[in-house]
């Protein structure tokens, strides 16, 4: 099975395996899920509210926080800015659950994006009995 690495300092991807290792390309976006979180224990229930992404970038950033309720997909909402450094995006809804995750996606890379943090919010409903 072949690995794949990413390089920190570009955006490479390399081959790993069968004696050398080769570049394969350069155009990639960005698709990253967290692993979903239950704020409230396994039997709680929370109303999640927002998903907050910090990130660095370089040349702007095209960006798409997707929210995962209890598994189930929320409406993406895209995000775009022209800014360079530390920016922070927030995906506002209103969902009634036991686990948020998120799911970020670049639609394009105008230049270097670094993905600094991922929180959410809620409100505490019910907590564990």
């Amino acid at each position: 099975m072949p690995l794949y690495l990413g390089e920190s300092s570009g955006a490479r991807v390399l081959l790993l395996g069968g004696g050398v290792i080769s570049q394969i390309g350069t155009d990639y976006q960005l698709q990253l899920e967290t692993w979903p979180a239950s704020p409230l224990g396994p039997v709680g229930d929370c109303a999640f509210r927002l998903i907050n992404v910090a990130i660095r970038c370089v040349g702007g950033y095209h960006l798409t926080v997707t929210p995962i309720v209890d598994g189930v997909d929320q409406t993406a909402q895209t995000f775009t800015g022209g800014n360079t450094g530390r920016v922070e995006v927030q995906a506002h809804f209103h969902n009634r659950g036991t686990t948020i995750a998120a799911r970020l996606t670049t639609t394009s890379r105008p230049g270097a994006l670094e993905i600094l943090d991922v929180s959410y919010s809620f409100v505490p409903l019910r907590e564990t009995p």
